[in-house]
């Protein structure tokens, strides 16, 4: 009785185990499908009607090619003194302008009681052109999103990375 105890108990906890180490496999699987990367390619078609300039960067060289410029545009009335009259929501793009194109880093969308902001750092390569990088954060009423654009000089393009996603949260302060 004791032996049938044990082996029944046994298979008991090797069918646990398989049904554990099966269901991460898939959420090891799922995160892969989250982290994949999507490449943003120049866009020669960028809709600015009714968008405003928020704020500019320039890099020098950025690639072989020349200098870029990164240009944040909301849709934001000005006053005369140029200072911006915010509402409950506005239109934000994010565009990264090089002499191979303009690059939609940020893709012209309304966000509700937010904002788009983003940093920008190189790595080395190793090379004579440092690996550019664009973090994103979107923060919004009920979201907040950061998600990180890598320059790939081979392909011309951005490869985007997601790096956080909240959604569906009530955010209740942030630092300056």
């Amino acid at each position: 009785m004791k032996v049938k105890f044990m082996f029944v108990a046994t298979l008991i906890i090797i069918a646990a185990c398989f049904t554990f180490f099966a269901g991460s496999a898939a959420a090891l699987d799922a995160a892969d499908t989250a982290t994949a990367t999507k490449l943003i390619t120049p866009d020669d078609h960028i809709d600015k009607s009714g968008m405003n300039l928020y704020c500019q960067s320039d890099y020098i060289q950025f690639i072989a090619d020349g200098d870029a410029k990164i240009s944040l545009y909301v849709d934001a009335e000005k006053d005369d003194d140029g200072v911006f009259s915010f509402d409950t929501g506005h239109d934000w793009l994010l565009v990264m302008e090089t002499s191979i194109g303009d690059f939609p880093l940020f893709p012209r969308r309304r966000i509700q009681h937010g904002m788009v902001s983003y940093d920008v750092f190189n790595s080395d390569s190793g090379s004579a052109y440092d690996i550019f990088h664009v973090l994103v954060t979107v923060r919004e009423s009920a979201g907040h999103e950061i998600y990180e654009c890598i320059f790939d000089n081979g392909k011309n393009a951005f490869k985007t990375v997601p790096v956080y996603n909240a959604e569906n949260i009530n955010p209740t302060g942030r630092s300056r």
